[in-house]
C-alpha cells in the first residue's frame, strides 16, 4: 500500500516468532537426508524378505518340476510290479500293493497285467481287466 512506511511492531514480532519456527534451508537438507535414510533401509528390508519369498518358491517349484520327471518312471516300476506279480503269482506282492492302493488283474493269454494307480487320472479300464480303490 502506498504511504504504508513501517509495519506494526505486533506484526514484526509476528514475523520474528514464524522465522524462528520455520525450518531454513539447512532444516530442510536434514530433513530430506533422513527421509531418504529411512526409505533406503525399507527397501533393503523389502528385498531381503523378497529374495527370502523367492528362494522358497523357486525351490518348490524344483520339487514339482521333479515330481512330474519321476511320475512316468513311478508308473513304469509300478507296472513292472505288477506284471511280475501276475507273471509269479506272487500273492504277498500283490498284497503291498493293493496296501499302497494299487490294484489290477491279470489279462487273458500272455499279456501284460493292467495296472491302476490312486492316482491316475486316465478314464477308468473295462471292470473285467482292472479296477480302482475308492476307499480312504
Amino acid at each position: 500500500m502506498p504511504g504504508d512506511q513501517g509495519t506494526t511492531p505486533e506484526r514484526r514480532e509476528r514475523e520474528k516468532a514464524l522465522r524462528r519456527w520455520l525450518p531454513r534451508g539447512e532444516t530442510w537438507v536434514g530433513f530430506g537426508a533422513t527421509l531418504v535414510a529411512v526409505l533406503v533401509i525399507t527397501n533393503m528390508v523389502l528385498f531381503e524378505m523378497n529374495h527370502g519369498l523367492q528362494t522358497e518358491v523357486n525351490s518348490r517349484q524344483q520339487f514339482i518340476q521333479q515330481s512330474i520327471q519321476l511320475e512316468a518312471l513311478n508308473r513304469e516300476i509300478v507296472s513292472a510290479i505288477a506284471n511280475l506279480s501276475v507273471r509269479n503269482k506272487d500273492d504277498a506282492l500283490r498284497t503291498v500293493l493293493t496296501q499302497h492302493g494299487i490294484t489290477f488283474a491279470a489279462n487273458p493269454a500272455s499279456t501284460p497285467a493292467a495296472v491302476s494307480l490312486p492316482t491316475s487320472p486316465t478314464p477308468p479300464a473295462p471292470a473285467s481287466t482292472a479296477t480302482k480303490k475308492t476307499g480312504p
